[in-house]
């Protein structure tokens, strides 16, 4: 179950990168709800957003502005990295 968890959190991901390069709207959000799955299903995953959001400027500031657009438990789970 989690394997399937990671893979759902990953395609989200993928899918908010996608719609965040278009003018859908929605990228922000699946990226986020990605991103919370992913930290939330793997100890693994949330070390190396953490070690990302250190070492990558860019990442972090996106992670950030996700961050800020999300619900407060959304957001709250995201800024546990």
């Amino acid at each position: 179950m989690n394997m399937l968890t990671i893979a759902f959190a990953i395609i989200l991901i993928v899918a908010g990168c996608l719609f965040w390069l278009t003018p859908i709207p929605g990228g922000a959000p699946a990226m986020a709800i990605g991103f919370a799955l992913l930290i939330c299903s793997s100890e693994r995953a949330a070390r190396v957003i953490t070690n990302w959001r250190i070492n990558h400027k860019r990442f972090n500031k996106a992670f950030i502005w996700i961050e800020d657009i999300s619900p407060a438990r959304l957001a709250d789970t995201l800024r546990r990295t």
